[in-house]
């Protein structure tokens, strides 16, 4: 049985540090996943209003104005 082998395992001590890497592993990986969404996102407006603005311009120069 793994508890005769290891009974330090089962200690309160050991069960809660690792609940608390668990914890903070899962943190981190969501604060991570919402930084890359983020910065995405960002790219994605950023390149949208660049395109926007290039076509408006465009749109103006050629004389097609609304």
């Amino acid at each position: 049985m793994i508890a005769t082998r290891r009974p330090w395992a089962f200690h309160p001590r050991v069960v809660y540090l690792k609940a608390r890497s668990r914890v903070i592993g899962a943190l981190f990986s969501l604060s991570l996943g919402a930084v890359l969404a983020f910065r995405v996102t960002a790219e994605l407006a950023a390149i949208s209003l660049i395109l926007l603005v290039g076509t408006k311009t465009a749109a103006d120069r050629a004389g097609r104005t609304r």
